[in-house]
C-alpha cells in the first residue's frame, strides 16, 4: 500500500478524527488544519508527534503553502447545524468561501492536487416520501443554509480542473457524547419519531475517506 501526503481540513472533528486515524494506517504523511478550541486540542493529543498540526481559521489562512506539497486533501472543515441555521453569514464564509479559495490552491499545484469533499445526503431535501437509498443522480432540493452551502460548493468542485470525490453522508453521529453536542442531541429531540435518519458510523467515513484519496 502507497503511502500519500494528505491535507485534512477539520482533522480533530468528529469525523476527521476517523480519516487521520485511517491515514495514519496506511503510512501516510498527515497535516491537519484545524480551528483552535478546546475539545480539537484535546483530540490532538492522540496524534502529537505522529501528525504536522496547523492551528487556523480555514477562511482566513493562505492555503496554497499549506497545499502545495500534498498529494489529496480532505476537506472536512465545515461549519455544520444547527450553527449553520444560527449564523448563516459564517456557514457561508467557511462552507462556500473558504472550499472556492481551497479548489483554487488545489488547482495551482502541479499536478492539481486531489480533492476529497464531505457533503451531505441533506442536499436532497426532504425525501420521507421516496423508496431509499438516495441516488447521485437524484435531483438536489436544499431547504436551509447548510444543504444550500453543501451544493454551492459542490458546484464550485465539479466545474474545477481537479481530480475530486464527492461523499454525500448520511448522519455520522460521535460515538462518545460530551456536552459540546447538546446542540445536536436539541436537534434531535426536534426531529418526529416516524422520521427516517440514515446513520452511518463516523470510523466508516474515515474509511471512505482515506480510500478516496488515493
Amino acid at each position: 500500500m502507497s503511502s500519500i501526503r494528505v491535507l485534512i481540513t477539520g482533522g480533530y472533528g468528529n469525523v476527521g478524527t476517523h480519516a487521520v486515524r485511517d491515514c495514519l494506517a496506511r503510512g501516510d504523511h498527515v497535516r491537519v488544519l484545524e480551528l483552535p478550541s478546546r475539545t480539537a486540542r484535546r483530540a490532538e493529543r492522540e496524534f502529537r508527534g505522529r501528525v504536522e498540526t496547523v492551528w487556523g481559521d480555514l477562511a482566513r489562512l493562505s492555503l496554497e503553502e499549506l497545499v502545495e506539497d500534498r498529494d489529496a486533501v480532505i476537506h472536512t472543515a465545515a461549519v455544520l447545524p444547527p450553527a449553520s441555521e444560527r449564523h448563516p453569514d459564517r456557514a457561508r464564509e467557511v462552507n462556500v468561501d473558504a472550499t472556492s479559495r481551497l479548489v483554487k490552491a488545489c488547482s495551482q499545484s502541479d499536478p492539481p492536487t486531489r480533492l476529497v469533499f464531505t457533503s451531505s445526503i441533506g442536499v436532497y431535501g426532504p425525501t420521507q416520501d421516496l423508496e431509499p437509498p438516495r441516488r447521485v443522480d437524484e435531483p438536489l432540493s436544499p431547504t436551509d443554509t447548510y444543504s444550500t452551502t453543501k451544493v454551492e460548493a459542490e458546484h464550485l468542485i465539479r466545474e474545477s480542473d481537479l481530480p475530486w470525490v464527492i461523499l454525500r453522508l448520511s448522519a455520522a453521529l460521535p460515538v462518545r457524547l460530551a456536552l459540546s453536542n447538546a446542540p445536536l442531541l436539541e436537534t434531535l429531540f426536534r426531529m418526529r419519531a416516524d422520521n427516517r435518519i440514515e446513520f452511518v458510523h463516523p470510523a466508516d467515513v474515515g474509511v471512505a475517506l482515506a480510500a478516496a484519496a488515493r
